[in-house]
């Protein structure tokens, strides 16, 4: 039976931290790049922002006077601007599903029909033929929408957040 090699191996935190300096990261406290590693893993530290600082060509090697404690700044200003952005964008989803919810209701009423598994209820905001597979009907409920939702609207929307 033949053993299995990995392509990346098990490397401890120390491991990692030589593996950087010999990539010309300077690490200058040891303890700190070893508990940014612990809580953000490598890839998240390294990798996901190495091309910035990569020196030219195809090297795995930083350029000279590269800092670990760049990488994890770089890192932490990252995630800070994506948490703000997602913040903001689900503000906007929020708002964007509580006018589609309100139009729908508006136009098929709010009652749906508990016993009716199958949507053959014409009466049930649920009703089948409310909604479509259909290209065509699925163009003309988004027509549809963008008429009621105008620009003024979405941009009012946007102007709320």
């Amino acid at each position: 039976m033949s053993q299995i090699t990995y392509d990346k191996p098990f490397k401890t935190y120390e491991e990692m931290i030589e593996i950087l300096e010999a990539r010309n990261v300077i690490i200058e406290d040891k303890y700190f790049a070893k508990e940014a590693l612990e809580n953000f893993s490598y890839y998240n530290l390294i990798n996901g922002y190495k091309n910035t600082f990569l020196q030219d060509g195809n090297s795995d090697n930083f350029r000279e006077g590269t800092k670990f404690k760049e990488l994890y700044t770089l890192h932490i200003i990252d995630t800070s601007l994506n948490s703000i952005l997602f913040k903001y964008i689900l503000y906007l989803e929020k708002a964007l599903k509580s006018r589609i919810s309100y139009r729908i209701s508006e136009k098929y009423g709010v009652y749906t029909d508990l016993n009716d598994n199958n949507g053959l209820n014409p009466n049930d905001y649920l009703y089948r033929g409310h909604y479509s597979n259909s290209t065509k009907r699925r163009l003309n409920i988004i027509k549809e929408l963008k008429n009621v939702l105008s620009i003024q609207e979405i941009i009012l929307l946007c102007s709320t957040i």
